[in-house]
């Protein structure tokens, strides 16, 4: 479960303006990037937020999850806007157990996965690219070229790293394009990735490959920006 605790005096409201769900399976490592698809696809201009408000000091469910059987896991990806300050917490529950059970839980020992409360979760390139008339590349995620975004971990109150980039969206727009082929390739080894293409007055794509190269997209030479959001 995911719970939403407001440890203040004024009651708060919660918008999740994207999300990404994949349903509990013992393939989750598998099928994980489907909620990145269906992340990317969400489009809020479309529809109505979901909202709810939180009490002074209360606690409730942000989002109930299906019952998960030993093995399995889930990937899930919210984007998430408050007016005010709130705690979100993952819980593990017993089944039938109700929120006044939330404090006899033990908090799960850390083993070194990225865990953490970054400074932000887009990451936003303009690239002119009206002079690019040769192959160029772009690294994204290697802690290097690309830093990875920092945080700090709630439980231990220290700073955080995270490794990879994990639940970042990156939005790179290529202004100005000569006629060109845009490809993603896995440095080491072969990850699906989840992009979504796109043009003025034309609808975004989202593709997904699972291969070690892929081609995004083409672009006519007519000088109009080309856009790429990716997780």
């Amino acid at each position: 479960m995911w719970c939403a605790t407001r440890i203040r005096n004024r009651t708060v409201t919660i918008k999740t303006t994207r999300k990404g769900e994949v349903y509990p399976s013992i393939y989750a490592n598998l099928i994980g990037n489907e909620a990145s698809v269906e992340f990317l696809q969400d489009d809020d201009e479309k529809r109505q937020p979901e909202t709810m408000t939180v009490g002074p000091y209360e606690t409730l469910y942000y989002k109930k999850m299906p019952d998960f059987f030993p093995g399995q896991g889930m990937n899930v990806l919210y984007d998430v806007e408050t007016d005010g300050e709130v705690y979100f917490s993952f819980v593990a529950m017993d089944a039938g157990a109700g929120l006044d059970t939330i404090g006899m839980y033990d908090r799960l020992p850390y083993k070194g996965n990225v865990r953490g409360t970054f400074d932000s979760s887009d990451v936003v390139w303009n690239i002119d690219a009206h002079d690019c008339s040769k192959p160029t590349s772009i690294t994204i995620g290697d802690g290097t070229t690309d830093k990875f975004v920092t945080g700090t971990d709630f439980f231990s109150k220290e700073d955080s790293l995270n490794l990879g980039n994990y639940g970042v969206v990156y939005k790179i727009h290529l202004d100005h394009p000569r006629k060109m082929a845009v490809l993603s390739a896995a440095a080491r080894r072969r990850v699906p990735r989840t992009v979504r293409g796109g043009w003025p007055n034309r609808p975004s794509t989202a593709v997904r490959r699972h291969d070690g190269l892929s081609r995004l997209h083409d672009s006519g030479a007519d000088g109009r920006y080309r856009a790429f959001d990716g997780y």
